[in-house]
């Protein structure tokens, strides 16, 4: 460190400029008050709660895809952050893969 030079402490957090409608504000006064919190954590609550749900789903798609064939197990720990992949999700897409592949030797 240089003489004189102070330590930046890094926040935890960033702050955003965001433009919402006047409708949702009213929106999120109304849940605020009947909630009793400040609209401010409301809307961090919200915001969290969404990006919970869409990593959710978005871990969901990977495993889907990964029974399906469309993506494989490398992918798939990479996607959901799983060390293994459970037995049942294995033998999902070997029972899957397997439909396939007679389908197509079939002719279906």
């Amino acid at each position: 460190m240089i003489k004189g030079e102070k330590m930046k402490k890094e926040s935890p957090t960033v702050q955003l400029g965001l433009r919402i409608e006047k409708s949702l504000l009213k929106q999120i006064e109304f849940f605020a008050d009947a909630n009793k919190v400040d609209k401010m954590s409301l809307i961090r609550q919200a915001i969290a709660s969404y990006v919970d749900e869409m990593e959710d789903a978005f871990q969901d798609q990977a495993i889907e895809d990964y029974i399906s064939g469309r993506i494989d197990e490398k992918e798939l720990k990479e996607d959901t952050d799983m060390k293994t992949i459970p037995a049942d999700i294995q033998e999902a897409r070997k029972e899957t893969l397997k439909h396939i592949v007679n389908k197509r030797i079939k002719g279906d």
